[in-house]
């Protein structure tokens, strides 16, 4: 397949991280490989937690206590799931 006038494998876009597939939790939540690892790095437990709106608020609580520590993704994925959150959990 060519995309921007270079040759792509479709088996590779889909094996990197950003084309990971979204996959429901045991508490419903959608929630990538990626995005999980992530949120296990920072000790954050997405198990017990039933919107995407209180993971937000939680990854913004370290964001706010890191203290200067490089949070980069962590940041990163805030931003997405807020996103997310806002398409699948504010009323319209």
């Amino acid at each position: 397949m060519k995309i921007n006038n270079e040759e792509i494998d479709v088996d590779t876009l889909v094996q990197q991280e950003h084309f990971s597939f979204l996959q429901r939790t045991k508490n419903g939540l959608m929630l990538n490989e990626n995005e999980q690892m992530i949120l296990k790095r920072y000790g954050i437990d997405y198990e017990k937690y039933s919107r995407l709106s209180d993971i937000v608020f939680e990854i913004e609580t370290i964001i706010n206590e890191s203290y200067g520590y490089e949070v980069d993704d962590l940041i990163d994925l805030s931003a997405d799931l807020a996103e997310r959150s806002y398409y699948s959990e504010v009323n319209k």
